[in-house]
């Protein structure tokens, strides 16, 4: 993320950030400061309580060992307002760094992905028939034939993956259905995980 974005996440000025910069308690890389590797740097360098919040908000190691543990039933809707709008916060903060991905950007790259997929195997199945063909003496007219085998058994394949992958966002379309089973203190989905 950039500076003034973990600048604006803990609450001080980015000259701030720079200064701390300077002493060698900012982790940056690629792509800009690690934020929670930061705040376990600024530790005892900073507002303990601006610090804890941010953390909070990267869903850092440190942040839950610093709540206290409530029961459900002992929440205030102040309590639950605050963690709702920390959730909020937590996903503009992935959003803003460019770790989450909207889900239609997903499916769109997958389907276009599985579209190129298609047509390269689709001329492969072509070219290896006519090599098989050529390799063991079988008349060329055959290869056609071989060729529709193979595309045949590869879209056997394909279908149980399409089955496969539906049934899996079907498990995370009920697991999302119902948000009060969604851990807050789980990290979100980055987008450059791999």
């Amino acid at each position: 993320m950039k500076r003034s974005a973990f600048a604006s996440l803990c609450g001080v000025s980015k000259q701030m950030i720079s200064k701390h910069a300077g002493a060698g308690r900012i982790v940056e890389g690629e792509g800009g400061v690690d934020a929670e590797a930061s705040l376990v740097l600024l530790e005892g360098h900073m507002d303990e309580a601006k610090r804890l919040r941010a953390l909070e908000i990267v869903g850092g190691q440190g942040a839950s060992a610093a709540r206290a543990p409530q029961a459900p039933a002992q929440r205030s809707a102040k309590a639950e307002k605050e963690g709702v709008e920390l959730s909020i916060k937590r996903l503009e903060l992935g959003k803003m760094a460019g770790e989450l991905v909207e889900v239609s950007a997903v499916e769109d790259a997958a389907a276009q992905a599985v579209a190129k997929l298609r047509e390269r195997v689709s001329q492969g199945h072509r070219d290896t028939a006519a090599g098989i063909c050529t390799q063991f003496g079988v008349a060329p007219d055959k290869a056609v034939a071989l060729a529709r085998y193979l595309a045949k058994e590869f879209e056997a394949v394909m279908g149980q993956f399409a089955r496969d992958m539906q049934q899996l966002a079907d498990q995370d379309a009920s697991a999302a259905s119902n948000p009060a089973d969604i851990d807050p203190d789980l990290p979100l989905l980055a987008a450059g995980a791999h």
